[in-house]
C-alpha cells in the first residue's frame, strides 16, 4: 500500500474516532443536563404543588376512602389544574397524585387522589403497583428498600416507570400535617415518550453532524494527503533515477520545511555520485576500471609519499615514427598516434595495469600497483602481446592508406621500485621510480639495437615468474646503458 493511501486512511479514521468521540462525549453531558432540567422541573412541580395540600385535612381521608366526599372534589380539582397547566412541549405532565400509607402493610402504599390525562383512575384504596421497566413485574414498594417513594424528602426514581399510555419519569413528594408526620405521598409524572423523542432528535442531528464532518474529512484528508505525497513521489522517484546510475537526476520542491531539507540532501547526494562518477571515468583514463573503482571504494586520500613494493614495469615505444611522421601536419600526428594508443592502453586496462604517463610516441604502464597483482608478470607479457598483436592490423591499414609502416618495441622488467605520489600537495603523480624502471626502459631501447629482430624484451627476474606459461628465446648477456654488468634478457616468441 502506498504511503499516500495510508496517509488518506489514517486522516479518515483519525477525524471518525475524533469526531465521534467528541459526539458522544457531548451527547453524554446534553443528556446529563436534560436528565438534571426533567428532575427539577418534576421536583418543582410536585413541591410546589404539596405546599398547597393541608396534610390535616388528608389524615382523615383514608379512613373512609371516600371519592365523594368534599376532600376528595377539593384536592381532586387541584391535581387536574395542575396536570393541565403542565401540558408544554418537551416536559408533558400526564399524571398526578396523592397515595397514603396501608395501615395494614406498612411499607406499602394505596391509591388515593389521582388527576391523569391518560388511562383509567384505580379506584382509592387499592395497592399502588410500581413497575420500573418493561420486563420488570409488577411489584409494591416497600418502606425500607433502597428507593421508595414514601421517603423523607423529595424525589425522582432513577428509572422509568411503566404506565398504560407508556413510559414515565415520576418525582414524589411527603406531605406531612401539622406535627410534621407524613400522612401522605405526592407523585408527578411526566411522559418520557417525550423525552425520548428528544433524545431521537438528538441523536440523529449528532449522527448528521458527524457524517458532515466525516465528508469535510474526506476532503481534507485526500488533499492533505496528496499535498504530502506529492514531495515524497518526486523524491522516489530521483532516488530511482539515481540508484539506476542517472546521477544528473534533481528534484525540485518548493518547500522551506524537511521536504526542502531532503530535497538539498538528495541533489548534493546525486551531485556528489555525479562527481565520483566523473572522478572515476577521469582516473579510468590512467588505470583500468577495477582498479580506479577500488581506489574510490577506499575513500583514503592520497598522500605526497612512496613505498616499496614488487611491481613490473612495462616500456612500449613507437621504433622510428618520428622521421616517418615529417611529411604529416601535427593534427595527423596527433590522429595516429591516438588511434595506436587506443588499442595499447585497452590491452594494459584489460590485464589490470595502470597507465602511469605517454612519452612522446610511447608509454610506461605499471602492473602490480596500485593494487596488489600476484600475476603482474604474466599480466604484463599478455598485454604486451595483444598490444603487438593488435597493431599488425593498424600497420596494414596504414601502410595501404598512408604509405607508412611501423614497429614497437616493448620491454618488461620486475623488481622492487619506490611506488606512491611523487610531487607537492598542490600537484602529484602516482609513479614508479628505481633501478626496475631504469632497466626496463633500457630493454624497449634494446629492441632498436637488435636490429629490429625482436619486439618483446623481458629480464631475467620477470622471466623466471612466468617460464612455464609462454615460450621464450634466451638473448643472453647483452650490455645496456647504465649498467656495468651484463643483463641476461629473453624474447617472447608464443604466447598460447
Amino acid at each position: 500500500m502506498k504511503f499516500k493511501t495510508k496517509l488518506f486512511v489514517f486522516l479518515l479514521l483519525l477525524a471518525f474516532v475524533t469526531n465521534g468521540f467528541l459526539l458522544f462525549i457531548v451527547g453524554l453531558q446534553v443528556q446529563h443536563r436534560r436528565k438534571e432540567s426533567y428532575y427539577f422541573r418534576i421536583l418543582t412541580i410536585a413541591s410546589t404543588t404539596a405546599v398547597a395540600v393541608n396534610g390535616d385535612e388528608l389524615a382523615e381521608w383514608p379512613k373512609s376512602f371516600s371519592e365523594s366526599s368534599p376532600i376528595y372534589t377539593k384536592y381532586k380539582n387541584l391535581l387536574q389544574q395542575i396536570t393541565v397547566a403542565n401540558q408544554k412541549a418537551g416536559i408533558k405532565l400526564e399524571k398526578m397524585e396523592i397515595l397514603f400509607p396501608d395501615p395494614n402493610h406498612p411499607g406499602q402504599l394505596l391509591h388515593g387522589i389521582e388527576a391523569a390525562n391518560q388511562g383509567d383512575n384505580i379506584p382509592a384504596g387499592q395497592p399502588y403497583l410500581l413497575q420500573q421497566s418493561k420486563k420488570a413485574p409488577f411489584r409494591v414498594l416497600p418502606l425500607q428498600q433502597a428507593h421508595p417513594l414514601y421517603s423523607e424528602v423529595a424525589a425522582v426514581q432513577p428509572s422509568y416507570i411503566q404506565e398504560a399510555w407508556g413510559y414515565g419519569l415520576l418525582g414524589h413528594v411527603p406531605i406531612r400535617d401539622a406535627s410534621g408526620k407524613i400522612v401522605a405521598v405526592l407523585i408527578a409524572v411526566i411522559n418520557a415518550n417525550e423525552i425520548d423523542k428528544q433524545y431521537h432528535s438528538f441523536f440523529w442531528m449528532g449522527l448528521l453532524f458527524l457524517l458532515t464532518s466525516f465528508a469535510v474529512a474526506l476532503i481534507f484528508a485526500y488533499m492533505l494527503a496528496k499535498h504530502i505525497s506529492r514531495p515524497l513521489e518526486k523524491i522516489t522517484h530521483a532516488l530511482s533515477r539515481v540508484g539506476k546510475g542517472d546521477f544528473s537526476t534533481r528534484i525540485k520542491i518548493d518547500s522551506h520545511d524537511e521536504f526542502g531539507q531532503v530535497e538539498q540532501a538528495v541533489n548534493d547526494m546525486a551531485l556528489g555520485l555525479q562527481q565520483r562518477d566523473n572522478l572515476k571515468i577521469s582516473l579510468a583514463h590512467y588505470v583500468s576500471n577495477q582498479v580506479a573503482e577500488t581506489i574510490i571504494k577506499t575513500g583514503r586520500l592520497p598522500e605526497v609519499q612512496g613505498e616499496r613494493r614488487k611491481i613490473t614495469v612495462l616500456f612500449c615505444d613507437i621504433r622510428n615514427f618520428t622521421p616517418l611522421a615529417e611529411d604529416l601536419s601535427p593534427e595527423e600526428v596527433v590522429s595516429l598516434l591516438n588511434t595506436a594508443f587506443e588499442v595499447m592502453v585497452e590491452a594494459i586496462f584489460k590485464y589490470n595495469g595502470m597507465l602511469d604517463k605517454f612519452l612522446g610516441d610511447g608509454f610506461m604502464a605499471i602492473f602490480g600497483a596500485p593494487l596488489e597483482d600476484d600475476q603482474q608478470e604474466e599480466h604484463a607479457i599478455r598485454a604486451a602481446i595483444v598490444i603487438q598483436d593488435a597493431l599488425k592490423e593498424l600497420r596494414a591499414k596504414w601502410k595501404v592508406e598512408r604509405g607508412i609502416d611501423f614497429k614497437i618495441g616493448i620491454g618488461i622488467n620486475t623488481g622492487i621500485a619506490v611506488v606512491g605520489n611523487i610531487g607537492s600537495k598542490q600537484r602529484m603523480d602516482y609513479t614508479a621510480i628505481g633501478d626496475t624502471v631504469n632497466l626496463a626502459a633500457r630493454l624497449e631501447a634494446a629492441t632498436k639495437e637488435l636490429n629490429n629482430a625482436s619486439n618483446i624484451l623481458i629480464s631475467e627476474s620477470t622471466h623466471y615468474a612466468v617460464r612455464d606459461k609462454f615460450k621464450f628465446k634466451s638473448l643472453g648477456p647483452i650490455h645496456v646503458k647504465g649498467r656495468h654488468e651484463a643483463v641476461l634478457i629473453y624474447e617472447v616468441e608464443d604466447g598460447k
